[in-house]
């Protein structure tokens, strides 16, 4: 037997979007938003719809008649349109409106806080990308001719500065050296107060630092060994000896 699953878009509106919004940590225990996670959420949408919008349209002229869209609607002050909007495009870039971003429907104080910071953030991208846009090609930057408190501004020529960023890092050597002597004034004769350094990322020059010079004498060495004392004692055997006695007999004189 085969069954098969009906599966059904959820209702944001079925009174179940703020705890669905909770688990997902938009939502503080007293059913605030939690701004610090709203934020990280709105940049994190943003940027994917962002990308969806430069994966799409080729030119720039199209991506930002559509952010311009969103801001038109941030002046207004109308989080609304914006989310209408914004579930409008998905339907342009034919994909489902994320799941998270659904839900905030259900919940009028995270959707508006969501709609106005994600268009905000929205914005912020679309400026960054226009500004890559004019510093890679200068061209860009020509503007017409205009009059400003009787003055009129004209193009004349563009300036180049370049902006030199460098890199820091502490770097320690230690140079070993062998002297007659333990005397310090001696050893400082001895060695470079500068040394030239160069690991093909970082350059630099060293400077000899006085107060970290230590002497310790060379050429002597030690050594320790287990050493068994033995005593001998002189020792003697006496050894008895028994040798065969014989008894006397008792001798006698007589005559007969």
């Amino acid at each position: 037997m085969t069954i098969q699953i009906a599966k059904r878009r959820p209702d944001p509106f079925d009174g179940f979007s703020g705890a669905r919004l909770s688990r997902m940590g938009l939502l503080a225990g007293m059913g605030d938003v939690d701004e610090a996670a709203m934020q990280g959420f709105i940049h994190i949408f943003a940027a994917s719809f962002f990308d969806d919008l430069c994966d799409t349209y080729e030119s720039l002229e199209a991506i930002s008649k559509i952010t311009a869209a969103f801001c038109e609607l941030e002046e207004r002050n109308d989080p609304q349109r914006i989310f209408l909007l914004l579930s409008l495009q998905y339907d342009a870039l034919r994909k489902p409106l994320p799941d998270p971003v659904w839900w905030l429907a259900g919940h009028a104080t995270a959707l508006t806080r969501f709609s106005l910071g994600f268009t905000a953030y929205l914005s912020q991208l679309m400026a960054n990308m226009e500004k890559k846009e004019k510093e890679a090609d200068p061209q860009q930057l020509i503007e017409e001719p205009f009059d400003q408190e009787g003055w009129c501004y004209t193009f004349a020529d563009f300036v180049k500065e370049e902006n030199q960023v460098s890199d820091r890092k502490y770097h320690t050597e230690t140079v070993t050296l062998e002297t007659a002597t333990k005397n310090h004034g001696k050893i400082l004769e001895q060695l470079d107060t500068t040394l030239d350094d160069d690991d093909g990322t970082y350059s630099g020059v060293l400077a000899l630092d006085h107060t970290a010079i230590r002497t310790e004498a060379s050429g002597y060495t030690s050594q320790a060994k287990n050493i068994t004392a033995t005593k001998t004692k002189p020792s003697g055997r006496w050894t008895a000896t028994i040798c065969p006695m014989s008894r006397p007999s008792p001798s006698r004189t007589g005559s007969r």
